[in-house]
């Protein structure tokens, strides 16, 4: 899987053995993807750089997140080669 949507910490299937039969239970939710980690990784970033941001508004903070996914679009664009 490619693109946003992958997950950020892709987990095999958990393996259970009942009797001597492996049964498979896969992950109902792979927990953030990809983007939501590399925009959480930037948004860290500018929030401890005061001279970016002023985080006492609403449009700063809507501001800072939308700058935050378009890195993490940017960082998955460059990842991909594109």
């Amino acid at each position: 899987m490619k693109g946003k949507s992958q997950p950020a910490f892709p987990v095999a299937p958990d393996e259970y053995h009942s009797d001597g039969v492996i049964m498979q239970c896969a992950q109902s939710w792979p927990g953030m993807s990809i983007r939501q980690y590399f925009a959480a990784k930037a948004l860290n970033g500018l929030l401890a750089n005061s001279d970016i941001i002023d985080c006492g508004t609403p449009a700063a903070i809507e501001g800072a997140s939308n700058l935050a996914f378009a890195f993490a679009d940017e960082m998955i664009k460059i990842s991909e080669g594109e």
